[in-house]
């Protein structure tokens, strides 16, 4: 017998039909969900029997705990309305937490029809959390030297206390010479992953929170992550800099905490906001920084292994095998270096932990 289901586009419409197909053919007498189910009940169900990566997972848990739950977590199922859901989506203020919280939603009511307590996913219409299009912003060379000029005269400027942003400049040099996520520079280790003879250094992990501080993960953020990257020159001396301050007898870690552990990434985030004056920037804009300059040099295929993605975005957007070492483009990332003042490290902050702002 023919099938048919509607939606709002074609792709909906093919949502709808995989979802009715797949409450048809469900085995009877599976059904462990129930119309008084509440909604935290049946995120906590779906996140227990969910495969992902354990930062995903975590997400998941604290958007259920903190956002979904106070809000809507005493609905029942038998109750939830798209109406429901739509609106409270639209009242969440970060774009990111909503596309979190709408991801959770439709997964957890696909289970909820697959098991029979409901004929239709209420989520799977919803719009708020949608992903919104997005004009993306990289520096030009002339804002990224001004932007460490910036915090070399931020740092500079500090004339009492803890030095601040001590090693600030080193890991902007990281990220803009490679184009590494944060979570993977901060997961950078001497022994393991850098290799300042040949240029080089290894992404194979990342940090992810767990509980009420961060860990190192052995393993990416994606399939493409693990990756070798060649290093250019002014992010080789950056390495050397921050070896030069003897952090290495309290951790393995390139970029540690006071304490030698693995560093909670806010902290970098908050001293760039107070080091970068008058340049609009994050991690994020480095990172796209340096993939604009790998495309706009070479090509958005080389871009995306450099930066470790799995696909290529709109057209150019499919599964590509990454190959164990990127291409060499750290001679483009050069420009970048453009002499600064120099800094030489005190003797009395050589063997001094890390400190932030």
């Amino acid at each position: 017998m023919q099938r048919k289901a509607t939606g709002r586009s074609a792709t909906a419409a093919k949502r709808a039909l995989k979802d009715a197909l797949e409450a048809e053919t469900r085995t009877p007498g599976t059904e462990t969900l129930k119309r008084t189910t509440t909604i935290t009940a049946l995120c906590e169900r779906w996140i227990e029997q969910h495969e992902a990566r354990p930062q995903t997972i975590a997400t998941y848990q604290r958007m259920i705990g903190s956002v979904i739950t106070p809000a809507i977590g005493g609905l029942t199922i038998a109750e939830t309305r798209t109406s429901n859901l739509e609106t409270f989506l639209g009242d969440i203020e970060s774009t990111t937490y909503r596309k979190w919280c709408r991801a959770i939603l439709r997964g957890a009511f696909q289970a909820a029809v697959i098991d029979g307590a409901l004929t239709v996913n209420p989520a799977r219409e919803t719009t708020a959390g949608q992903r919104q299009h997005r004009t993306i912003t990289a520096l030009t060379v002339e804002q990224v030297q001004l932007l460490r000029q910036n915090i070399v005269e931020w740092r500079s400027d500090q004339q009492y206390g803890p030095a601040r942003g001590a090693d600030l400049l080193e890991a902007v040099d990281v990220i803009l010479g490679t184009g590494v996520r944060l979570g993977e520079c901060l997961a950078l280790r001497w022994n393991h992953d850098i290799d300042l003879a040949a240029r080089m250094i290894t992404v194979n992990g990342t940090i992810v929170r767990s509980g009420n501080r961060y860990i190192r993960q052995p393993c990416g953020k994606t399939d493409g992550s693990i990756r070798t990257i060649p290093l250019p020159q002014f992010t080789v001396d950056a390495l050397i800099r921050q070896r030069q301050r003897g952090l290495e007898e309290i951790s393995e870690l390139v970029f540690p905490d006071l304490n030698g552990n693995v560093r909670d990434p806010g902290n970098l985030r908050r001293s760039l906001r107070a080091a970068r004056g008058s340049v609009e920037v994050d991690f994020r804009t480095l990172r796209r920084t340096v993939a604009t300059l790998a495309a706009d040099s070479a090509s958005v295929q080389d871009a995306s292994r450099l930066l470790g993605h799995s696909r290529l975005s709109t057209t150019e957007q499919h599964y590509t095998a990454k190959p164990p070492v990127t291409p060499d483009l750290s001679v483009h990332f050069e420009v970048f270096a453009t002499p600064i003042r120099a800094q030489s490290v005190p003797e009395t902050q050589k063997k001094t932990q890390v400190a932030e702002a």
